[in-house]
């Protein structure tokens, strides 16, 4: 069987849900553009992610 590339995904929003996108770009450093660009972090400047506090958004 000859593999093959099913989708891509991006989560712009790191622990948030991604969005399916037809293309992607490769940067450099071999990220996708736009993939995890922002984050939320709590008043202590620590990262905040769902394993460690319930995350809810519409």
């Amino acid at each position: 069987m000859m593999p093959y590339l099913a989708k891509i995904l991006l989560y712009p929003i790191k622990s948030l849900d991604g969005i399916e996108v037809e293309k992607a770009t490769i940067l450099d450093r071999g990220a996708l553009e736009y993939d995890r660009e922002f984050a939320f972090f709590d008043a202590e400047n620590k990262f905040v992610n769902g394993n460690r506090i319930e995350i809810s958004y519409f």
